[in-house]
């Protein structure tokens, strides 16, 4: 699944990349057994993303946003943000995100983000949207061969 994922941060990274500087795309695996989320790939802006893990604020956010979440976007976050962003510990101005799930559970999320606020736009969430929709039938595909190894959202149901 690395490669479908690349191929995915790739392809946002190109599509914003020339009106967003600095924007970083990021494709998140979702692991129900640990309760964490943890990025596959990311292209862009240099720094690794972070990862979300059950028991802190952001971490408990992520993992609600992506069981049950509609695709959001956060054009400036200084002026509006969620109630998790800390300003301190994060390089990025604006983000947009989408999980990454069909009938059969929650697979992870898809996100971009950016150092200059509203430089990401409504259209990018819709970009962001579809991408998470392509990788949600990239993990359908891979998690559900009779041969493929079992995932972790394959063991436990995640609805």
């Amino acid at each position: 699944m690395r490669l479908p994922a690349k191929a995915a941060t790739v392809a946002l990274f190109a599509l914003v990349s020339e009106r967003s500087p600095g924007v970083r795309a990021t494709v998140y695996d979702l692991d129900v057994e640990l309760q964490q989320m943890t990025w596959m790939a990311y292209t862009g802006r240099g720094e690794k993303p972070g990862n979300f893990t059950a028991g802190t604020k952001k971490g408990d956010a992520a993992l609600s946003f992506v069981r049950g979440g509609r695709p959001v976007i956060y054009e400036n976050l200084d002026s509006e943000s969620p109630e998790w962003y800390d300003p301190e510990r994060t390089s990025y101005k604006t983000f947009a995100s989408c999980p990454i799930w069909t009938n059969q559970g929650a697979y992870g999320m898809v996100t971009i983000d950016a150092p200059e606020a509203n430089s990401l736009t409504e259209g990018d969430k819709y970009l962001v949207e579809v991408v998470a929709e392509i990788m949600s039938m990239a993990f359908e595909s891979v998690r559900n061969r009779p041969n493929a190894r079992p995932s972790n959202n394959a063991k436990k149901g995640v609805k």
